[in-house]
């Protein structure tokens, strides 16, 4: 009997468009012979749509909600199941037996889903709550990689109230102009901003408000270098992928580079997501780099609390120091092209996912959630 997987995209997020090539390149991997797949599409509005239409992008180019009923998903005894949202009797129900969100960004990246899918008390590929929530919020990383001596750049972080000339104030005493604007919720380099001096901020930081209540504010680099490593958890141990390097066509990374560049791999596919960015796979680094790298990330990835697969971004200074950039605890692509090479294939990469997150579930089963004891049965007054 096949197990029944519900793949979840879309969202709420900004990252919409981008977890949807993301979960249509993951379905056409997963192994049909063990699988069943069940495509859930959470549209910009936050409903949630299951058709079998839904296996292939066409149908989202152009979403029309009125076209679709709306479902739900729910527990009843011990199954999971997601079913049509009407009024008629004995509707079908589709058994899950596994949630599989391939989702980015915010409202579905950063904690929010992953709590929601938890209390149906199935296996959730991915994630936990507090490691979506930690890697989404780039303050708070960074915050946690500074407490533990993993190398940042120079950083800080600012809320919508704080007034334009304390901000400046701020720059000039933790860094110094020129500095780069990041919404702290979001990723795929949507919203970033450069400020070369004061007379840019206030205009700069107007535009990434419109995107977020926190803002990252970070030492502009010059002259620098990106890579890329992807790290899997098995049972609180870290293996890590290959290392590559990021070949952009300007001094940031760009939402364009990312994700509209044919120049890189498995570009006849307009499926290709990160995998169509131009890399060099591995990076032709020294021996001592890749080890260096591999304990830096192995390190961040414990004090973060990363489970399952992440991929860490890192930026080498001209002075030939690493520095961790961010994490993203559900990668574009899932960071298949990573592990390909020399580890596992893509199909591979989705069986060790899946059965990560089987083992993680039963194990967490095991542990004591509620007592037997009921309180408010006892003759009590409380604690007071």
């Amino acid at each position: 009997m096949k197990i029944n997987i519900a793949v979840i995209f879309g969202g709420q997020s900004v990252e919409h468009e981008i977890s949807i090539i993301s979960a249509m390149q993951a379905i056409q991997h997963l192994d049909q012979s063990k699988y069943q797949t069940i495509p859930i599409y959470i549209s910009k509005s936050g409903k949630f749509f299951s058709d079998s239409s839904f296996m292939s992008i066409e149908p989202f180019k152009d979403f029309n909600e009125s076209k679709y009923t709306e479902n739900i998903i729910f527990r009843k005894k011990d199954q999971v199941h997601i079913q049509a949202k009407t009024k008629l009797y004995n509707q079908k129900k589709q058994a899950i037996d596994l949630f599989f969100p391939i989702v980015h960004g915010t409202n579905v990246e950063d904690g929010k889903l992953q709590g929601f899918l938890e209390t149906m008390k199935i296996p959730v590929v991915g994630p936990s709550v507090l490691s979506g929530a930690i890697g989404q919020d780039k303050a708070v990383m960074k915050d946690i990689l500074k407490a533990n001596d993993i190398n940042q750049t120079k950083f800080i972080w600012v809320n919508k109230n704080d007034q334009v000339n304390v901000v400046d104030q701020l720059i000039n005493q933790k860094i110094g102009y020129p500095v780069l604007l990041k919404p702290a919720n979001l990723g795929s380099s949507i919203g970033i901003t450069k400020v070369m001096d004061q007379s840019e901020l206030s205009d700069a930081l107007k535009e990434c408000f419109t995107y977020d209540n926190k803002i990252v504010i970070e030492q502009l680099l010059f002259d620098f270098e990106e890579y890329n490593i992807s790290v899997i958890e098995f049972e609180d141990q870290y293996k890590c992928s290959v290392i590559e390097k990021v070949l952009k066509n300007e001094d940031i990374l760009s939402y364009e580079d990312k994700y509209m560049s044919k120049s890189g791999k498995n570009t006849n596919s307009e499926n290709s997501g990160m995998a169509s960015l131009t890399r060099e796979i591995p990076a032709n680094l020294k021996e001592e780099e890749v080890t260096y790298i591999h304990k830096m990330v192995k390190e961040s990835a414990k004090v973060l609390n990363c489970q399952s697969l992440v991929r860490f971004d890192l930026i080498k200074t001209k002075d030939q120091k690493f520095y961790i950039n961010e994490v993203n605890n559900i990668p574009g692509s899932l960071s298949f092209y990573l592990w390909e090479n020399n580890q596992f294939t893509y199909q591979e990469l989705l069986e060790q996912l899946i059965e990560l997150s089987v083992n993680k579930h039963y194990r967490k089963q095991k542990l004591v959630s509620s007592f037997t004891t009921n309180v408010l049965s006892l003759n009590s007054k409380g604690a007071k």
